[in-house]
């Protein structure tokens, strides 16, 4: 059934252990949208986030994400970004799947408000949207970055992204990690 994931609601969590704090994909194709996520803490300093929010889909799969909402988030370290959205993840699978039918997704309305994390290892917000469906209206609004790697945030294929009241403590010098995932 072509059902869309909607109308979700994570509030209070403590997570200790994951690969994201919220994690959205790689299957889309029915869509996800009216998402609502607040007052999360990931805690555990021995071990790092890849993302706080990581929207990932690609070609294959289609579908949509909308109106994704996070705030009142806190996170000791993460190993990317506060905000990852990659629109072309297909891991090992890349060169084995051939893609018959391109699906390109729709991603629109994020927004994170209140988030603070003590560092990231790359880059503080990173969108790598595909040309052909820019990801649009994302909304950063007050969050605090101890440390990164990369001040400037990284924005490709998006369209009316705003940040508001960011502050980035530290940059960090880069990184074996950071220079391989530029």
């Amino acid at each position: 059934l072509k059902v869309p994931t909607e109308n979700v609601v994570m509030r209070n969590c403590t997570v200790v252990q994951g690969h994201q704090l919220v994690a959205i994909g790689s299957e889309l194709s029915a869509g996800v949208r009216n998402v609502y996520v607040h007052d999360c803490r990931f805690e555990n300093p021995d071990y790092r986030l890849q993302n706080v929010l990581f929207i990932k889909t690609n070609v294959q799969r289609g579908g949509f994400v909308e109106n994704i909402y996070l705030e009142n988030i806190e996170a000791h370290e993460v190993r990317h970004s506060v905000l990852g959205i990659e629109t072309d993840v297909m891991y090992q699978w890349k060169t084995l799947a051939p893609t018959y039918e391109e699906r390109v997704t729709k991603i629109s309305n994020i927004h994170l408000k209140n988030v603070n994390v003590a560092q990231t290892g790359l880059v503080a917000f990173r969108i790598r949207g595909d040309e052909r469906e820019p990801v649009k209206g994302v909304h950063l609004d007050n969050i605090t970055v101890g440390k990164a790697h990369i001040a400037k945030s990284q924005y490709e294929n998006a369209e009316d992204v705003r940040e508001t009241n960011i502050k980035i403590g530290e940059v960090l010098p880069e990184d074996k990690e950071t220079q391989r995932s530029k």
